[in-house]
């Protein structure tokens, strides 16, 4: 069975952030997502989350040391000079994950980066991921890894197709590393929603949730979100689904409806 998960980053934007873990559990779902741990009240969460019986699903992979890791314009992976700050921040975000009972963190490559060859790129992308691999590995944490579009929202950043995430999740060969399936960003990309879902979900960590066009809930825009469900679940995935969406009208009436369309 598929769960549900709402990213309060972007959902419930400018609340106070507590307020927005309450939120969450007024609308019966039993976990939520956020970005950047970083500048973030961890005790506090950790509170909040429990006396509100909550599941932090995923959270993205960041750094106290270097805050440019929250930019994802910021060649992380792809520039392998980058390599042993990338692999710090994610074992400082492996520890903050374990702090908060999450088994998942979000990475993603960062862009292009002009002076190197995209096989170079690719290159220091895999061995950044098994590196960090590595690392996840002795915590129990799952990596995902996130295509983004470049269409629309990601000019310039390095990871946009279903194909090329799973050839990397192929030369990276490591349990602990698999692909966030974002439905938003792969129907900007290049459609074909439910045929790379069900042919990858061996590879998918985590799925995000959000329409097409606008990325808005679920049931306003293009793609059939009952159908999507349904068929990622009969493909056997039955992790999370991240609701990362701008809320078209009040916030608690979208996640009502949104929720409805979870069996």
């Amino acid at each position: 069975m598929l769960k549900g998960s709402v990213c309060v980053d972007l959902v419930m934007a400018g609340m106070p952030f507590l307020d927005r873990i309450q939120r969450v559990a007024d609308s019966g779902f039993k976990a939520f997502e956020f970005w950047f741990w970083t500048g973030k009240d961890l005790d506090a969460i950790i509170r909040k989350k429990e006396a509100c019986g909550l599941e932090v699903s995923i959270m993205s992979c960041s750094s106290a040391h270097n805050r440019r890791f929250e930019d994802w314009r910021f060649p992380c992976l792809t520039d392998p000079q980058n390599r042993a700050d990338f692999v710090s921040a994610v074992e400082q975000s492996v520890e903050v994950a374990r702090q908060l009972g999450s088994s998942r963190l979000n990475l993603i490559t960062g862009c292009a980066v002009p002076h190197l060859s995209r096989a170079a790129q690719w290159a220091s992308v895999v061995a950044g991921l098994r590196e960090a691999g590595a690392v996840a590995a002795g915590a129990g944490i799952t990596l995902a890894l996130e295509p983004l579009n470049v269409a629309v929202d990601h000019a310039g950043y390095f990871l946009s197709t279903t194909g090329d995430t799973v050839a990397v999740m192929r030369e990276v060969d490591h349990p602990n590393v698999k692909i966030l399936f974002d439905i938003y960003h792969q129907q900007v990309t290049e459609g074909n929603i439910i045929a790379n879902l069900t042919a990858h979900t061996g590879h998918i960590g985590h799925v995000h949730a959000a329409d097409v066009p606008g990325r808005h809930q679920p049931g306003t825009g293009e793609l059939h979100y009952p159908h999507i469900f349904s068929a990622l679940e009969a493909a056997g995935y039955d992790g999370y689904v991240g609701l990362e969406y701008a809320p078209q009208g009040e916030v608690m009436a979208s996640l009502a409806a949104v929720r409805g369309m979870f069996r």
